[in-house]
């Protein structure tokens, strides 16, 4: 019918997650509030690999459980005046994720975001639009799990591109 329920493992703990299709909640919602397209949060950065990647411990929303992020690299970026690096994983398509905080984080905006980046060119440089930063699931429920950045990855400049709180 409507409830479709999916079964995961997270911090070697299983989880059931059910959804209802048909719940109130889901037919009322009209989307996620986002902050004004602005071409001053699209940035030109240069990616530099860890060789090895590092496989770091990280935190999550909840605080019962725990990960690990293998990070490929760093990204290296100017941004309101100041030089900024940002450790970051990857997909399995090359393409790169950079979870972070920054100064919105609690006001406008959840505990953290991310944003995914094209891979990076052969040079090494990326551009990195900000306007595309999305919220995790922890955002829209009190249980979700999701990873937190790896120590580090926080930005003291506001951020005010990408998702918004969801009202």
């Amino acid at each position: 019918g409507d409830v479709l329920v999916e079964l995961g493992v997270r911090d070697g703990r299983y989880m059931v997650r059910p959804r209802n299709r048909s719940h109130p909640t889901l037919r009322e919602f009209t989307g996620v509030p986002v902050f004004a397209y602005d071409p001053a949060f699209v940035v030109q950065g240069r990616f530099t690999a860890f060789e090895p990647p590092r496989t770091v411990p990280i935190g999550s929303f909840r605080e019962d459980a725990n990960f690990t992020a293998e990070l490929v690299g760093k990204v290296e970026f100017e941004f309101a005046g100041q030089t900024h690096r940002l450790a970051a994983t990857q997909n399995d398509n090359g393409s790169l994720v950079l979870a972070f905080g920054d100064a919105t984080n609690g006001m406008s905006t959840a505990a953290w975001r991310f944003v995914g980046i094209p891979a990076p060119a052969a040079d090494g440089s990326v551009t990195i639009d900000f306007n595309r930063t999305l919220n995790y699931p922890m955002a829209f429920s009190p249980y979700a799990v999701c990873p937190a950045p790896a120590a580090g990855n926080r930005l003291d400049v506001p951020v005010n591109a990408g998702e918004q709180l969801p009202e």
